[in-house]
């Protein structure tokens, strides 16, 4: 990023050292010629000027030109392009409704599978039922862990009102 900003950097410096260059010679050569050089100089320029504008006027009858033959040839393919524009509607409604509709029976499914694991029972009872234990466990650490969370939310939200309330007195107008 910092070479792109030094090239900026000289390419802008490099410009302006160019254009008072240009001014300061134009500024040299009106001091210094003589009037036929200068009318040289102002039909050399008026012939320049006709030039640039014979050049935008052909530019713009390009553009224009161009412009016509892409509408012409969107005019011709409006058909396809709407069957496409309709395909790919239809496609994606599609993939939303199966994919909406599809979800629901997979993670019902899913659930199935962990349900069903009787032989897994079976053969290690005392785990699943540690497993179990465990879980309660960690719920109870979780509810135990937000009571106390909570409580010390409203005891600094106590303090802050208890605070507010000194203040309030403090501040009282004495009449």
């Amino acid at each position: 990023m910092a070479d792109f900003k030094k090239l900026a950097d000289q390419a802008s410096a490099k410009a302006a050292l160019d254009a008072a260059k240009g001014a300061a010679r134009r500024a040299f050569d009106d001091l210094t010629m003589s009037d036929e050089d200068k009318a040289l100089r102002a039909a050399e320029e008026e012939k320049q000027a006709r030039i640039r504008k014979w050049k935008w006027i052909a530019g713009g009858v390009v553009a224009v030109l161009v412009f016509l033959a892409v509408m012409s040839i969107l005019a011709k393919l409006w058909a396809w392009i709407v069957l496409l524009a309709v395909i790919a509607v239809v496609g994606y409604a599609g993939f939303w409704f199966v994919t909406s509709k599809l979800k629901p029976k997979v993670e019902v499914a899913e659930v199935r599978e962990k349900k069903e694991l009787p032989a897994a029972r079976i053969e290690a009872p005392a785990e699943t039922e540690d497993f179990e234990a465990r879980a309660r466990e960690a719920e109870q650490a979780e509810r135990r862990a937000a009571d106390a969370r909570r409580a010390e939310a409203a005891a600094k939200e106590q303090a802050i009102e208890d605070e507010l309330a000194a203040l309030k007195a403090k501040n009282k107008p004495k009449v």
